[in-house]
């Protein structure tokens, strides 16, 4: 279905998204900006997104997913898969995406370096307890790069 982007993004949408991918029903989502006028009478301003859904869910199985597309063409050079279960882990508050970002693709858990985390998460030192001077070494380490500009 065509649908506003915000369905997957929007804070009045989250609880609804956040279920849908609980029970792993998300198939795909391609966002388009309608820069290039694929809908003539609606405005660029609103983004719109193909939303496909899967009637049996699985946690495990990835979803395919793009935004900021101009052209349809544009999905299978473009698009990535996450799983629900990624997303989730991304933004846990929320469930929603990381949306307005095109390429590359959102960080996943699995790839980031060793000793980072994503938001929401404590470093881990021996026996599962918070190692402190992790927490503050990244957080001085992002605090510094604020200086940087």
């Amino acid at each position: 279905m065509i649908v506003p982007t915000g369905i997957a993004t929007d804070a009045t949408t989250q609880d609804f998204f956040k279920d849908l991918l609980r029970k792993g029903q998300l198939e795909a989502i391609f966002s388009f900006d309608n820069e290039e006028k694929l809908f003539p009478q609606v405005t660029n301003r609103v983004a719109f997104c193909l939303f496909m859904l899967r009637g049996e869910g699985n946690l495990s199985e990835p979803a395919k997913m793009v935004f900021k597309l101009r052209q349809p063409e544009q999905i299978p050079q473009l698009a990535y898969e996450l799983t629900a279960s990624d997303i989730l882990r991304m933004n846990p508050n929320t469930g929603t995406c990381l949306s307005r970002c095109g390429k590359p693709p959102p960080p996943r858990a699995d790839l980031l370096p060793p000793g980072c985390q994503l938001p929401g998460q404590e470093p881990q030192g021996a026996g599962g307890q918070v190692d402190r001077r992790r927490v503050d070494k990244h957080t001085k380490l992002l605090a510094d790069t604020g200086d940087l500009g």
